[in-house]
């Protein structure tokens, strides 16, 4: 398998053509009248891969990178991209050019009409050595008081519950 090729945050620029892949919930539907002979079934969905390309601009007052698609397919609007974060965007090589992992989708900025991303760069450290980190509970329900949350939240059961 080849290794993913991460664009330097030096050579991320202005007008910079972007590709941005996710999946988003329009195009992915959850279908809970499913009836199926299998009783393991319950409900089905689609898995669409969606793509969309835009231009990169950097947000004014800050060095943060952005995508708008005015200048390609036109704003999408929030609905055809909820769903997309965590997609990956890349850059649009010239024919024959080398594609490069720009970023990760995060968010939809509605105003500006824009769509944030994290970029590449920044991410690969974390992703690389993410073994190495100290585990944290950061959804805030996970502290609730139940009948498995005592046991849940100990070193033994999360090693339980984790096939660990």
């Amino acid at each position: 398998m080849n290794e993913v090729k991460v664009l330097p945050v030096s050579e991320i620029y202005e007008g910079q053509c972007l590709h941005v892949n996710g999946f988003p919930f329009v195009k992915n539907n959850f279908d809970y009248e499913f009836t199926s002979n299998n009783e393991d079934f319950d409900h089905a969905t689609n898995i669409v891969r969606h793509h969309i390309v835009g231009c990169c601009v950097v947000a004014e007052g800050s060095n943060e990178p952005r995508i708008r698609f005015d200048l390609t397919c036109g704003y999408p609007g929030h609905e055809e991209v909820n769903g997309m974060s965590g997609g990956l965007v890349l850059n649009v090589p010239c024919l024959g050019g080398t594609q490069y992992w720009v970023g990760m989708a995060v968010q939809v900025d509605e105003k500006n009409e824009c769509l944030d991303f994290i970029p590449a760069a920044s991410l690969i450290d974390a992703i690389k050595n993410y073994k190495k980190s100290t585990p944290k509970v950061i959804d805030p329900a996970a502290y609730l008081e139940s009948e498995w949350s005592d046991a849940w939240l100990s070193a033994e059961g999360r090693q339980a519950n984790l096939g660990m």
